[in-house]
């Protein structure tokens, strides 16, 4: 049984967090806020010291929008990223197989330390999914979330993303929404479901405690 004030604190420590330092930084697709999302990428790299960006490697985030050569281009070309800091997982059609891409991807590349971005409506649920994922595969890369610190809640938006149908929704709307898809996904990983990998929010709060952010 998930307590509510975890979920508040866990929100609450997600959207307030410092700055941090990371040797990597991978982003979660989605075409919301996506012009917003890479300055803020860019912004974390240059504050970070991270020397990688991962990127899913689908050639759309949602389904006739944009995706990895787009971020790609504009990290190069507005924010001017070197290329070769700039890898790809792959392509991930949702949440866990995005994790999964990254996971190995650290394995293989032996990342200390990552910072893990996604839209604000999205990244409690990124993050958890992460979470469960690299304990999963024990693989003790710190995990560190992070979002946009504002955002329009009340606006409506369209997702339409690759492994589920169309929504329209506002962002607050998704933010509910992304909290029971949490509750559901955690209690069928926990029954033994290998579709899905989900940390508790009191595991999301005391991980984040422990890193001291």
């Amino acid at each position: 049984m998930e307590n509510q004030q975890d979920w508040l604190e866990l929100t609450n420590k997600i959207f307030n967090q410092d700055q941090v330092k990371a040797e990597a930084i991978f982003v979660h697709g989605w075409d919301d806020l996506k012009d917003d999302m890479i300055k803020l990428v860019a912004l974390h790299y240059e504050d970070s010291g991270a020397k990688m960006i991962v990127l899913n490697g689908h050639d759309e985030y949602e389904v006739g929008l944009k995706g990895f050569e787009y971020w790609k281009e504009q990290l190069e070309n507005k924010f001017s990223i070197p290329q070769d800091v700039i890898h790809s997982i792959g392509e991930a059609d949702h949440t866990y197989a995005e994790a999964k891409g990254f996971m190995q991807f650290a394995k293989e590349n032996n990342i200390d330390s990552a910072i893990i971005i996604s839209t604000p409506q999205h990244i409690i649920r990124a993050f958890l999914t992460n979470l469960a994922t690299f304990k999963k595969n024990q693989v003790n890369t710190k995990l560190y979330p992070k979002t946009l610190n504002n955002c329009n809640w009340m606006e409506e938006i369209e997702i339409k993303a690759l492994a589920s149908p169309p929504e329209v929704t506002t962002r607050l709307g998704r933010l509910s929404a992304e909290f029971a898809r949490i509750l559901n996904y955690r209690q069928l990983a926990n029954s033994g479901d290998a579709n899905y990998a989900m940390a508790s929010f009191k595991e999301g709060l005391d991980y984040l405690k422990q890193l001291n952010v």
